[in-house]
């Protein structure tokens, strides 16, 4: 697998867990399972964007600049 495909699969399942998470808020009864989803769906596309993204063949640069 390559690491276009695997960046193009995380936002895919990051995007579709986003929308069912939101769609979950809706309802009381389900919000902090939707919350909890969403979160989930977020954290993957940008796990996968810090992993696999390139541009011109380059990983992303100044990740230590990243603060949690």
């Amino acid at each position: 697998m390559t690491p276009d495909f695997l960046l193009q699969i995380s936002y895919l399942v990051g995007s579709v867990t986003f929308i069912i998470g939101l769609k979950q808020l809706s309802s009381p009864d389900s919000a902090r399972k939707g919350n909890l989803l969403a979160a989930f769906g977020m954290v993957l596309a940008i796990v996968g964007t810090v992993l696999f993204h390139n541009k011109d063949g380059q990983p992303i640069g100044n990740i230590p600049w990243i603060r949690p």
